[in-house]
């Protein structure tokens, strides 16, 4: 049987055929490149899963273990859990009832120290309270001051009238209607009219006066230049200056005083001529 076509039906057959071939070769290079990107799909998805699965781990282990210590202890409401490798960070859900924008203690010569703060917001606050302190080891409490509980902040103001001569310390606490605590760092603050130091200056007879806070209490090193230690002899004190001699004769040069009191360290310079 001979088949014949016609010339229109021969021109449909090849352009269905032309038609069949690029959808043939579009599906092709679809494939190709699907192809390509399964592995980068494959491996984000699996970037999640073992982040997720991390993140499960780490609430469902320490979450437990910190309601039982810390929540009992801080009164937190809440912790947010950290998924992290090796140490995790706890932070309270729930922002403090107090917001505080500072917090300074500057002296008022003679004998007197003002303390200030602001807030810039306050809720559910119960009161505020003032420590004092020589050395941040021994406390006292200066006192107990009541809020403004005003949404949107308020000033405050405290003079300690028989302050500690020399340097001291404050520190202010904020307490909430439910008990729990807010503790800010201490502030430091010299009340002295005069200057930390060695006088004469440049030394004469081996001997010097030191003014210091603590005469009898502080620890005294006199460092040579290349770092030696040498022996110091407090002859005598007066208020809270100190007479020190050195026990072998210094050459000429400068050498370093180390003194720690009141948790703090000075540095003074000692010119031997």
């Amino acid at each position: 049987m001979n088949v014949s076509f016609g010339w229109g039906k021969k021109i449909n057959f090849v352009a269905g055929c032309i038609v069949w071939i690029g959808f043939i070769y579009s599906y092709s290079g679809f494939a190709q490149i699907t192809a390509n990107l399964a592995p980068a799909r494959i491996k984000r998805e699996t970037q999640r899963r073992v982040a997720q699965t991390r993140a499960n781990h780490y609430r469902s282990v320490y979450l437990v273990d910190w309601k039982k210590q810390l929540l009992p202890q801080t009164k937190a409401r809440s912790f947010s859990v950290l998924a992290c490798p090796g140490s995790c960070i706890s932070l309270p859900d729930n922002p403090t009832p107090v917001t505080l924008v500072s917090f300074t203690a500057s002296p008022l010569l003679p004998n007197r120290v003002k303390l200030q703060w602001k807030t810039a917001s306050e809720r559910n606050s119960a009161y505020f309270e003032i420590e004092r302190s020589k050395d941040m080891i021994t406390k006292e409490l200066l006192e107990t001051k009541i809020p403004s509980r005003s949404p949107s902040g308020a000033d405050y103001e405290l003079v300690d009238a028989n302050a500690y001569p020399g340097t001291s310390y404050y520190r202010l606490f904020q307490v909430d209607q439910d008990g729990r605590k807010t503790v800010y760092s201490w502030q430091s603050v010299v009340l002295d009219e005069r200057a930390y130091g060695v006088y004469p200056n440049p030394v004469q007879n081996q001997q010097f006066w030191l003014h210091l806070d603590e005469p009898q209490q502080a620890k005294l090193h006199l460092y040579t230049p290349d770092g030696k230690t040498l022996d110091l002899k407090k002859n005598q004190s007066r208020d809270r200056d100190l007479q020190l001699e050195v026990i072998p004769t210094l050459s000429p040069g400068v050498y370093m005083l180390e003194v720690k009191e009141r948790a703090t360290i000075r540095m003074h310079r000692v010119v031997v001529p």
